[in-house]
């Protein structure tokens, strides 16, 4: 009259062939020994090498992501362009097609992100601001930088385009 529970196919098994099977298995560990060692140790391997690759694989999807979305093309304007031509250039900008985003920046406000690093050289520069006005642009697709940057060479006014392809020939030379 011990507990019983229902199997597949109708079978009963009562509490006292649970607590032998149990047994049994636990009397094979002890008498292999080295084998049960071995096999918890593999699959343990295993797991822990698949974790690992399922880390990996997660963390390196994330960054690509983030790096997807946060590319931007900088565009450095010629030194002598005015401010009728900045904002000449800007919306011939806004007019490329695949652009989402355009944000002027001027040389102070560049001076002011690169002092937020931390070195006081940059302070030294805000009598005489070295920086040249620019715009930093966000498309709406990165297949479309190369296109993209190709059509701001052609600017007038506009001195350097700094894109990914760029920064990857930079890096590689």
């Amino acid at each position: 009259m011990g507990i019983t529970m229902r199997a597949r196919r109708g079978w009963k098994l009562k509490y006292s062939t649970i607590k032998y099977y149990f047994q049994q298995g636990m009397c094979s560990l002890l008498k292999n020994r080295l084998m049960s060692v071995a096999s918890i140790g593999t699959v343990a391997s295993c797991v822990l090498i698949i974790s690992i690759a399922y880390c990996i694989v997660a963390n390196l999807d994330f960054v690509f992501e983030q790096l997807e979305s946060s590319i931007t093309i900088t565009v450095f304007l010629d030194k002598a362009v005015t401010d009728e031509q900045t904002n000449e250039i800007g919306k011939q900008i806004q007019e490329l097609p695949h652009i989402d985003n355009v944000r002027y920046i001027s040389p102070d406000e560049a001076l002011e992100s690169m002092d937020q690093w931390g070195d006081e050289s940059f302070s030294r520069l805000k009598d005489d601001n070295p920086l040249s006005r620019s715009f930093e642009i966000t498309v709406t697709d990165p297949e479309y930088q190369s296109v993209t940057g190709n059509s701001l060479r052609n600017i007038e006014g506009i001195e350097k385009v700094n894109d990914a392809i760029t920064e990857i020939n930079t890096l590689m030379n």
